[in-house]
């Protein structure tokens, strides 16, 4: 997340998303990951993440506002996290929504930085690289892996539309 404020609390978000044929072998066997249960709230731009470590212990509750602004794309998103209790993680999972799970893996590539999430529900094995930027120009002028396919401006490889649907309809298709 780039520190430049969107508003009083919220932020940009500068990211590109990939799509992976598989995970990358350095991390076929990593124990190295944080499992990420996401619950998207129907009709909002609103989710419940719930962090945990390999041992299924929480180490993170977040109650997160994401959304693509006026005249803007997914690269360019407007994020605000607010950290909660264990109290408000429950009451707002009360809440009807639809879920997501994945485990989320660090990984180096030259000078940057990945997240590679796994998805493990409801679309196993689904595998995306995110990358973040500090600003809108380093986000232009990366140059990506050559065999990772750009999915960044495909609103079916968004969270909440990977919640919503349920399925691979639509999500592999990464064709135009």
């Amino acid at each position: 997340m780039s520190h430049q404020k969107a508003g009083k609390y919220a932020c940009y978000e500068f990211e590109r998303k990939f799509f992976l044929n598989e995970l990358p072998s350095s991390l076929n066997d990593s124990q190295e990951y944080k499992e990420i249960e996401d619950k998207y709230f129907l009709g909002t731009n609103l989710r419940l993440r719930i962090i945990r470590n390999p041992a299924g212990e929480i180490t993170d509750r977040k109650f997160t506002q994401k959304y693509v602004p006026a005249k803007s794309t997914f690269s360019k998103t407007i994020i605000t996290n607010m950290y909660i209790l264990k109290n408000d993680a429950d009451f707002f999972s009360q809440i009807p929504g639809a879920k997501i799970l994945k485990r989320r893996y660090k990984y180096i590539y030259g000078k940057y930085i990945f997240t590679i999430d796994q998805f493990l529900k409801p679309i196993a094995d689904l595998i995306l690289a995110e990358i973040e930027f500090e600003n809108e120009q380093e986000m232009e002028n990366f140059v990506p892996p050559l065999d990772w396919q750009e999915v960044t401006e495909k609103k079916e490889y968004s969270g909440g539309h990977i919640a919503l649907s349920g399925n691979r309809k639509g999500v592999n298709n990464i064709e135009d």
